[in-house]
């Protein structure tokens, strides 16, 4: 059962969200028995939900995805190597100006780190032409950003790792009241049988947000064993490709 598609049914029965919403948590409760479909499996209410009444917030870090229709940012505390997502701003509509007033707003004597989306070198939202990572630098954030995108299945990785690494260490935690970061880290899904995320629920802007930073700062990297040099030699005048080892 697809959380989504009871969201949908529930909209064709013309049930107001109070009503549908208990339908689309048992929905996805049931469907997260088969974890392979979720996007961020490691994530765990029990596990990952902390408050964090008083962080010490002299220096902040964000992720920032850049959407017109959605602006998200994921902001975070990080001590001993663990990220604390303890707020979130969602604008709609807005500028990556109006993303840089409010941060500034809201803490206004923080050092800015922000990981913003690559594709923000190029991007312009703004109406004086400037790209998007330019304004996130002019209003004095020290920003950090890749070249290019890390492939989303390593942006992912990365993310599940620090939910849940190999030796079940537990380096991520969001605060209770960042609603739609975990609404993006519960409920994000595949594409049944692929692995493209199903954007259908618009959920993957935030997630993407909490992925710039953490890709960033604490990326997954692929080892490959090393292989031996092999020799090769030609036989015959047919010239088949003989190898020795």
């Amino acid at each position: 059962m697809h959380w989504k598609k009871v969201v949908d049914f529930e909209k064709m029965l013309g049930l107001d969200d109070e009503i549908a919403t208990p339908f689309v948590d048992i929905a996805w409760r049931i469907n997260k028995k088969n974890r392979l479909l979720f996007t961020y499996y490691n994530f765990d209410r029990e596990q990952h939900l902390k408050s964090y009444p008083n962080p010490d917030v002299n220096e902040i870090y964000i992720g920032q995805d850049f959407n017109v229709g959605a602006l998200s940012s994921a902001i975070a505390v990080i001590e001993n190597g663990c990220v604390y997502f303890i707020d979130e701003l969602l604008l709609d509509s807005s500028s990556t100006e109006d993303t840089c007033d409010e941060l500034k707003r809201r803490y206004p004597n923080s050092k800015i780190n922000i990981f913003p989306d690559p594709a923000g070198r190029a991007r312009k939202t703004s109406a004086g032409g400037k790209t998007d990572i330019s304004i996130l630098q002019n209003a004095g954030f020290n920003v950090q950003a890749r070249n290019s995108h890390t492939p989303v299945r390593d942006r992912v990785n990365a993310v599940n790792s620090k939910l849940k690494n190999a030796r079940g260490e537990i380096k991520l935690f969001v605060d209770p009241r960042c609603k739609n970061i975990i609404n993006s880290l519960e409920k994000m899904v595949y594409k049944p049988g692929t692995n493209v995320i199903d954007k259908d629920g618009k959920l993957d802007h935030m997630a993407d947000a909490c992925g710039y930073l953490i890709d960033y700062l604490y990326p997954v990297r692929t080892e490959y064993a090393p292989q031996e040099p092999q020799r090769w030699a030609f036989s015959g005048n047919n010239q088949k490709a003989r190898r020795w080892n």
